[in-house]
C-alpha cells in the first residue's frame, strides 16, 4: 500500500530505523484514519500492541473515531 503525506513518511522512517517505536505505529495509524484507511490503522494499532502489551491497561474501554 502506498500512502503519502508528511506524518505516515515520517512514522515509516521512524519505523525503519527502530521497528519497536510504538508511538511511530500510534502516530501512523492516526494519520491513516484521518484519510479513511481504517484497516491499515487498525493494523497498526494491533502491531504496537503486539511490540507492547502493556500500551493499554486492562479494562481501559476503547473508543472508535468520533
Amino acid at each position: 500500500m502506498v500512502v503519502t503525506g508528511l506524518p505516515l513518511l515520517l512514522s515509516q522512517s521512524a519505523l525503519r530505523l527502530k521497528p519497536t517505536f510504538t508511538d511511530a505505529y500510534n502516530n501512523m495509524a492516526s494519520a491513516l484514519v484521518q484519510k479513511g484507511l481504517v484497516p491499515a490503522a487498525l493494523q497498526c494499532y494491533q502491531t504496537a500492541l503486539a511490540v507492547n502489551p502493556n500500551l493499554v491497561r486492562p479494562g481501559t474501554p476503547l473508543k472508535g473515531p468520533k
